[in-house]
C-alpha cells in the first residue's frame, strides 16, 4: 500500500472512531453503594462530609458518631472499599433527613447527589433535637469526592 494511501486509510479509521455515538456516563460510571447507618440520633452534633479510606478514621468516626466505645463498627475491608457519613447538624426537632440519590464517576472524580429532607409543615413533629446523618459504603476509589445538595420538593 503506498504512503498517501496509508495515512488516507488512518485518516479514516480516526474519523470513524470520533463519530460514533457517545456511552452513556449513566450506563457505565453509576456507584453501587448501601446504607451502613441512617437516623436522626448521632452524638455528632455539627454538619459535615467525611470520606473514610482507612481503618483508624473509620474507629474515630463510629466512637465519635454512636459515642460509646463497647460498640464496634460495622466491617469494612478498606482494601476495597471505603465509607462516606454525611451529617446535617443539630436539628432543633424530627422530620430533617439526607437521602443519597447517586454516586457517579465523572471527570475523574467521584460525584455524590444527596437530597436534604426537611419536615412537613402540614404534620406535627417532635420537639426533640435531632442529628440527622447517612453513612454508606462503597467501592473504593481514591478520587476527589464533591458533594451536590439539593432541597426535597
Amino acid at each position: 500500500m503506498h504512503k498517501p494511501a496509508r495515512y488516507i486509510l488512518l485518516l479514516l479509521t480516526v474519523l470513524l472512531a470520533a463519530c460514533q455515538a457517545p456511552v452513556k456516563e449513566e450506563d457505565i460510571f453509576n456507584v453501587p453503594f448501601s446504607i451502613v447507618a441512617s437516623s436522626d440520633d448521632s452524638q455528632l452534633s455539627l454538619a459535615k462530609e467525611l470520606v473514610i479510606r482507612d481503618k483508624t478514621e473509620w474507629k474515630y468516626l463510629w466512637l465519635a458518631h454512636t459515642g460509646d466505645p463497647r460498640k464496634r463498627p460495622p466491617a469494612i475491608d478498606f482494601r476495597s472499599e471505603m465509607v462516606i457519613a454525611f451529617y446535617l447538624g443539630q436539628r432543633p426537632t424530627s422530620g430533617y433527613a439526607i437521602e443519597v440519590q447517586r454516586i457517579r464517576v465523572i471527570n475523574d472524580q467521584l460525584l455524590v447527589e444527596l437530597v436534604v429532607k426537611r419536615p412537613d409543615p402540614r404534620m406535627q413533629q417532635s420537639m426533640a433535637m435531632t442529628q440527622a446523618h447517612t453513612i454508606i459504603k462503597l467501592p473504593r476509589y481514591d478520587l476527589p469526592v464533591k458533594f451536590l445538595y439539593r432541597q426535597q420538593k
